[in-house]
């Protein structure tokens, strides 16, 4: 599968994630750099663990509500009929920390996603992986959605996030757009070339520092299915801090 990610009408950096789900161990590559960095892979819980974790920590809970609404609407992307469906996730607004709503609009065809994070069978249906969330920015936080409506299940060829911030404070509300799209989409065999760091890379071990997962730790681990996201849309604010 190829795919283009834009923030805001921009292009994002080239970076390709290279996984061994067996050895739990991942590549992350700057093809404009030419350098990589290796790193392990993160360890999931299962829906019991968060469950005790949030028992035995009850200050961690940040509830979350979730809708996904079936459009009805259908569309072929690649031979495949796809079913439109939007999924709209709130954090009310408090004293006490920023509030914010995510809205995302996205094509789905009967097909498994691109298994880069090694997701494990026991979590793919999880709201943390299918959904997910970037108002929490507090890692001690643990998001717990209370959805309703179908689960955004299938591989989203077409997909656009409008993430709008709340802050408790006088700061202005912020908005950020990050938009997806599957630009080829093949299930034949892959020349396990493409897996291998071309010749001239140089290792960088401070690459991408502040992207990657570093050592397993309980309080984070529902954060990493979208840390690049989280790190994607931070810069993208910074740069430009436009309101709306």
């Amino acid at each position: 599968m190829r795919k283009v990610d834009r923030l805001g009408g921009e292009s994002t950096p080239s970076f390709v994630n290279i996984s061994d789900c067996t050895a739990k161990t991942g590549l992350s590559v700057d093809l404009e750099a030419r350098e990589y960095k290796k790193y392990k892979m993160v360890r999931y819980w299962t829906s019991a663990q968060f469950d005790e974790y949030v028992k035995a920590h009850p200050e961690s809970a940040a509830p979350l509500e979730s809708q996904t609404i079936d459009t009805g609407e259908s569309k072929f992307f690649f031979g495949r009929s796809a079913k439109h469906l939007i999924t709209t996730t709130k954090q009310p607004r408090s004293q006490k920390g920023d509030g914010g709503q995510e809205i995302i609009d996205g094509w789905y065809i009967d097909h498994d996603r691109p298994d880069n994070n090694c997701v494990p069978d026991y979590a793919a249906d999880q709201l943390q992986y299918l959904v997910g969330t970037v108002l929490i920015d507090d890692y001690r936080k643990v998001p717990r959605f209370h959805h309703i409506g179908p689960l955004p299940t299938g591989l989203p060829v077409e997909h656009t996030r409008n993430i709008t911030y709340a802050p408790s404070d006088n700061r202005r509300v912020r908005s950020v757009i990050l938009e997806e799209k599957v630009e080829d989409l093949s299930d034949g065999l892959i020349n396990p070339l493409i897996f291998e760091i071309p010749s001239g890379y140089r290792e960088n071990p401070r690459l991408g520092q502040n992207t990657q997962p570093g050592p397993s730790n309980p309080q984070l681990i529902f954060m990493w299915v979208l840390i690049a996201l989280v790190v994607a849309i931070c810069s993208i604010a910074r740069l430009k801090g436009q309101p709306t």
